[in-house]
């Protein structure tokens, strides 16, 4: 553990490398977090990113994550980002949590959950939650939400074909 600007402490991981977690429960006291290596491209990534893997039951419980780490929390697993004022930040690099289906997300409070989808720092199984397509992506009220299934394109497309077909039916 080192310090990190602010007088924050991190675990900095370098560009490339990853963590796996596997039913491993990781708090980090105070204000400390996970960091990744600014690799001076600003927010975009000229390097691999960094990555931390929860796996089977893992729990991860931080203060913040920054500079282009990617959190990635499989359907047993959970992470808790208590800081506030931009918990998951991606000023320098872009920085992510991507959650499996039935991952689980808890930060300070419901409006610093909408506010980092605002920014585009929350996804679930590659698809990036906005405030359009949160409903339907994530459950859940106050500080915890909980991924759900992505509905595949070509499904939606059928029951689309399938309502516009009833619709058909009842005008004849």
């Amino acid at each position: 553990m080192t310090g990190a600007a602010g007088g924050f402490g991190a675990l900095i991981l370098g560009d490339g490398f990853s963590l796996n977690l596997d039913n491993t429960n990781i708090t980090m006291s105070g204000t400390s977090g996970l960091q990744g290596v600014d690799d001076g491209a600003g927010t975009a990534r000229i390097n691999a990113p960094m990555s931390v893997n929860a796996t089977n039951g893992s729990t991860i419980n931080i203060q913040f994550s920054s500079v282009g780490v990617d959190l990635n929390i499989d359907a047993t697993s959970s992470l808790t980002i208590r800081g506030g004022g931009d918990g998951i930040n991606s000023q320098t690099e872009i920085t992510r949590v991507d959650l499996a289906a039935g991952g689980m997300l808890t930060m300070t409070n419901a409006a610093e959950i909408d506010e980092q989808i605002g920014e585009g720092d929350i996804y679930v199984d590659g698809v990036q939650v906005t405030a359009a397509n949160k409903a339907t992506l994530l459950s859940g009220a106050g500080s915890t939400v909980t991924a759900l299934a992505v509905p595949e394109p070509s499904s939606t497309a059928l029951l689309g074909l399938g309502g516009l077909a009833l619709i058909l039916r009842r005008r004849k």
